[in-house]
Parts: C-alpha cells; structure tokens; sequence
C-alpha cells in the first residue's frame, strides 16, 4: 500500500467512525426520550396525539438546527457557537 491509499483509508476509517458515533448518539437521545414519555404523559395528562409531539419535538428541533448550524459556524466561529450551545444546554438542564 503506497502513502496516498493509507490517508485515503484512514480518512474513510475517520468519516465512517464520526458517521457511526453520531448514530449512535442520536439512537441514545432516542432511547432517553422514550423513557421520559411515560413519566411527560402521566404528569401533564397528554393524549396519544400530545405524546406524539412531544417524543418528535427533539427531533423536529434538529431540524432547523442543521440547516443553520454551517452558517452560525462561520459567522461567529466553531468554537464560540460550541461554548454558547453548552451554555444553552447547561441553562436547559437546570429547570
């Protein structure tokens, strides 16, 4: 194997490994929300229809974030829109 085929298979072992850990994620944030379903639906008395919405509130968010993420990024930079989304989740988490 010459130099250019090894960084060729490395990038492709990188970009597989991210795609897979991101599936992963977003099946672990599946799961914690299904598991926080039953406990929504008893303490604020949703119907099928309100559970429904609920349990695809996570994901239809990821929606707009996707689409804006790139440009936020190179508006304001990687790192500050990183720290301001931590911050987010962290105020988020408190209440």
């Amino acid at each position: 194997m010459n130099n250019d085929s090894q960084s060729t298979l490395r990038f492709v072992l990188f970009v597989t490994s991210v795609a897979a850990i991101g599936g992963f994620l977003f099946g672990y944030d599946t799961a914690v929300i299904n598991g926080a379903l039953s406990y929504l639906t008893a303490h604020l008395h949703l119907n099928s229809a309100e559970e429904g919405m609920a349990g695809a509130s996570a994901i239809l968010g990821c929606i707009p974030g996707a689409m804006f993420a790139g440009f936020l990024s190179d508006r304001f930079g990687r790192k500050k829109l990183l720290f301001f989304c931590a911050l987010l989740y962290a105020v988020s988490g408190r209440h």
